[in-house]
């Protein structure tokens, strides 16, 4: 991978593997049994992304850089999004 795109990496329960989302390249995520299959497939993914984005003429964001998760304070304690809804808000 020649460009670095951030990655949102948790664990799904519902499918039992690390899942993998590339917040700046729409509909862009992969999963693994592992961690760091997740990433490395993740990795591919992006590749094939944007040779396809390439190939259709469609435009290729370029990196933002890790983004800054929006965050609640509450009684002086810091509330981090929970769900998966949650995380595409905080980060989009």
């Amino acid at each position: 991978m020649s460009t670095r795109y951030e990655l949102i990496i948790y664990w799904s329960k519902d499918d039992d593997s690390f899942v993998v989302e590339v917040p700046e390249l729409p509909g862009c995520m992969a999963e693994g049994k592992t961690c760091a299959e997740a990433v490395k497939n993740a990795e591919d993914v992006i590749d094939e992304w944007i040779e396809t984005a390439r190939k259709l003429g469609r435009p290729i964001p370029e990196p933002r850089g890790p983004a800054v998760a929006k965050r609640q304070i509450t009684s002086g304690k810091q509330s981090w999004p929970s769900s998966a809804r949650e995380r595409k808000l905080a980060y989009a």
